[in-house]
């Protein structure tokens, strides 16, 4: 898979100037909507104000992100609650069309080397050898203690029945993973309705 550029993609900050430019009067307006006691993993919403006195936002946007483990994981080792806090300003730009390129208007440079973070690159030697055991090992490799852990501690976490791992792959561990993780966001999102809690992020 092709590496993206840099170069062909218009950071946050770009998208905020245009909104400012074009909005002089409007407001950004950034909340933490999960849990402030658990910041290994944190959830960002944005929300677009066109003007000072609207009451409604025109346009919303979320983010997701984990501290890094090491240096390795970038800036997130030190900076993923800013990280998580600038792409759901950025979502919420683009969803109210402030493109970062013609051809794609959606992703921001941000969330773009987020991928690239989530995806390390590889040498051939172990891009041939991924190819070669894919369908034979990856598939039904076991899951790992850390998996497990996980699983567990999001159970706890959001009040949910703990399944029976027994022969559970790393496959089946990570997509129930991710069925919690919406549980979780679904969650957040009917809280927040409910006791919204806002911080503003009107610098410019």
């Amino acid at each position: 898979m092709a590496r993206f550029n840099p170069a062909e993609y218009d950071d946050v900050n770009s998208r905020i100037d245009k909104f400012w430019e074009a909005y002089p009067e409007g407001r950004l307006i950034t909340a933490l909507v999960s849990d402030p006691n658990a910041l290994d993993e944190v959830v960002f919403k944005a929300s677009v104000y066109l003007t000072r006195d609207d009451d409604r936002p025109v346009s919303v946007g979320w983010a997701f992100e984990h501290r890094g483990k090491s240096i390795n994981d970038g800036a997130n080792f030190t900076h993923h609650l800013e990280n998580a806090e600038t792409s759901s300003i950025g979502r919420a730009l683009a969803n109210l069309n402030f493109k970062t390129r013609k051809d794609s208007p959606r992703p921001s440079r941000q969330e773009m080397e987020k991928t690239e973070r989530q995806v390390p690159a590889q040498t051939p030697e172990q891009k041939a050898e991924a190819t070669a055991t894919t369908a034979s090992t990856d598939i039904t490799r076991p899951m790992t203690e850390e998996q497990k852990q996980k699983i567990l501690a999001k159970c706890r976490r959001l009040k949910q029945p703990v399944p029976d791992m027994k022969g559970w792959t790393q496959i089946k561990a990570m997509e129930h993973y991710r069925q919690l993780r919406k549980i979780e966001s679904d969650q957040i999102a009917a809280q927040q309705q409910n006791n919204p809690t806002k911080t503003a992020a009107n610098a410019r």
